[in-house]
């Protein structure tokens, strides 16, 4: 019998993301079933980036869908699904995604 590997719910990598975020980095939950991710220094709405679930891994874009994107495929706990997304986003935004302003114990 094939046994299949689960991605955890969106609220377990919400949880994550909320108890680990960066420093001067909103998480919030987003209907019906994203995460949204903000900084104060964006300049527009267009910005906002969403994470969810795209055909049964995470994956993400900013809002306009045009200059932010990335996925966290085969990544099966919150953890490795929240340092695989700040890693891509400091490829994005380098001046604002700092290892200095993680918690202890996690480097991106």
């Amino acid at each position: 019998m094939e046994t299949k590997t689960k991605y955890p719910s969106t609220e377990a990598v919400l949880n994550y993301f909320e108890e680990n975020a960066p420093a001067y980095w909103r998480i919030s939950y987003e209907y019906p079933d994203f995460i949204g991710v903000w900084h104060g220094a964006f300049i527009s709405d267009f910005e906002f980036i969403f994470i969810g679930d795209t055909n049964g891994y995470f994956a993400f874009n900013d809002q306009g869908m045009d200059k932010v994107s990335g996925a966290m495929e085969n990544l099966y706990t919150p953890k490795e699904i929240f340092v695989s997304f700040w890693k891509q986003m400091k490829e994005f935004y380098p001046n604002l995604v700092i290892n200095t302003n993680f918690p202890e114990g996690i480097e991106i």
